[in-house]
């Protein structure tokens, strides 16, 4: 088996060792909010082959596409045979996926850095959690890895058909989610920094005309048909630019997710969860990126690293820059700073007076990415955040009491009501959504009290007020389905009689 050969192998068995680690125990943690209302939005598609793309919310409509696929596979046909793994099967494919892609950037990142790139991927404790979350942003990373590995080798060989694949990336990029604008501004910035810093080099540049044409064509008719409903909606394209006077109004304005400059950093970089390995190793490769005689002497792209370095550094100011933070923000940069990790881990050890150094950094840095996983995964899945920084704003185990509580008393036909200010009772509509339950942001005093209420612990005098009531046998404590919003369940006399018959 030639030498390529074998790398190949190496990192198909990395993914597949990547596939396992993700699958396992997929329902232990209950659903995010945000997951459990693009599950609620899938099942439209599902159940009545209908979607519309929603540009002030829920994002872009691959997400939903892509989970239409893995349920077609797998011979679901209605929303009533979903479960959570079912959804996040969608973001574990992505996942692996993403892990299979260094092979586009091997021969120019080098061999070895692809495989410690693939194996960091793999393995990194962030990965690994948000692959097994049902959010757009594993997506997103994927196409924009996919955009540059076939951007890449396209400029390298010419060869149009890696037009083809960067075209259908910066499609499939559009169409997931908003954001795309950030990680394509610093794409063009990386490029036009790789191009300053090399000017004076030789550069092998193999394009061609067409080309350009090509992928700003793919661009636009993948996106089109995804905006559109492939062609059910066309109303879908204008909305997806529409959707940006909502989306940059919002950067800074939702108090709750504001956050300020440091934050990704010290969830990256402090703490128990600290990824020192990675970022030790991503600074050899910056280092490497701006070395032309290192990058020579170990045959390496230095085009690439270049634009690899800038690209990660650029789209990680911005988003420190931008007030508004969630955690899985930080997976585009992220992933970037493993590139570099793979390239600085390959660039000490093709110096062989490094080799040991490299190898130390690696093992230490597997073994604690695995403790950090067992944390992440197992120990604290729904946090609180100070034990799992990836948990933000997360479900709480809780949920299953209350959900258990309800199907007990909807055995017995009970009217059922759930009470949380402005609405954010998710994931209980997920849960909940074979039942017919009132949804309410306020108590409605205009209609008959309902048996049991689930309300937050806020409007506790309200409800009380309103009907004689007292909260359900067994569960006399409050529970929580969210950190920050406890709630309580409360039934009136009649229906606490009857449920005890």
């Amino acid at each position: 088996m030639g030498y390529k050969k074998r790398y190949i192998t190496i990192i198909v068995l990395i993914a597949i060792g990547a596939l396992v680690l993700r699958l396992g125990s997929l329902e232990v943690r209950p659903l995010h909010a945000d997951e459990s209302v693009h599950g609620f939005k899938f099942c439209e598609l599902l159940d009545n082959n209908n979607y519309k793309y929603d540009p002030f919310e829920f994002h872009g409509p691959t997400l939903n596409y892509s989970t239409l696929v893995i349920a077609k596979v797998m011979g679901i046909d209605n929303s009533d045979l979903l479960k959570d793994r079912h959804l996040r099967l969608t973001t574990v494919v992505y996942g692996v996926l993403l892990v299979l892609m260094v092979l586009l950037v091997g021969k120019g990142i080098g061999w070895p850095g692809a495989i410690v790139a693939g194996l960091l991927t793999a393995i990194c404790p962030a990965m690994v959690y948000y692959s097994r979350y049902y959010i757009q942003e594993m997506l997103l990373v994927c196409f924009c890895f996919g955009a540059i590995g076939f951007g890449w080798r396209l400029v390298r060989s010419g060869k149009l058909v890696w037009a083809v694949g960067c075209g259908i990336s910066l499609g499939l990029m559009h169409a997931t989610k908003e954001t795309f604008v950030i990680p394509l501004a610093c794409m063009a910035g990386a490029l036009i920094g790789s191009w300053w810093f090399g000017r004076k080099d030789k550069q092998d540049f193999k394009w061609k005309p067409g080309a350009v044409w090509i992928i700003i064509g793919l661009w636009f008719l993948v996106a089109g048909l995804f905006f559109t409903s492939f062609g059910k909606n066309p109303g879908g394209i204008a909305d997806s630019f529409k959707t940006y006077t909502h989306w940059f109004g919002r950067t800074g304005s939702d108090n709750m997710h504001v956050h300020g400059f440091g934050y990704f950093w010290q969830i990256l970089f402090w703490g128990k969860y600290s990824l020192s390995a990675i970022g030790l190793l991503a600074l050899v490769g910056v280092w490497a990126a701006f070395n032309k005689k290192v990058v020579c002497d170990c045959r390496l792209d230095i085009g690439l690293i270049r634009f690899v370095a800038i690209y990660s550094l650029l789209l990680a100011l911005a988003y420190s820059v931008i007030p508004y933070k969630t955690p899985w923000c930080m997976l585009g940069f992220l992933h970037g700073f493993i590139l570099l990790a793979g390239i600085g881990f390959g660039t000490l050890w093709q110096l062989r007076r490094f080799k040991l150094l490299a190898a130390i950094v690696m093992v230490l840095g597997i073994g604690h990415m695995a403790y950090q996983i067992y944390l992440a995964e197992y120990k604290y899945p729904t946090g609180p955040s100070n034990k799992n920084p990836y948990a933000y704003a997360h479900t709480c185990g809780d949920v299953k009491d209350i959900v258990k509580a309800v199907r007990q008393a909807k055995g017995k036909d009970f009217m059922i009501e759930v009470i949380v200010p402005d609405h954010y009772h998710w994931p209980l509509g997920w849960y909940l959504r074979d039942m017919e339950v009132g949804y309410y942001a306020e108590v409605p005093y205009n209609v008959k009290a309902a048996d049991m209420i689930i309300a937050d612990v806020g409007l506790q005098d309200e409800i009380i007020n309103k009907i004689m009531a007292m909260r359900v046998p067994g569960l006399t404590e409050t529970k929580y389905l969210r950190p920050d919003l406890p709630m309580q369940i409360y039934m009136t006399v009649e229906a606490r009689e009857k449920i005890n018959e």
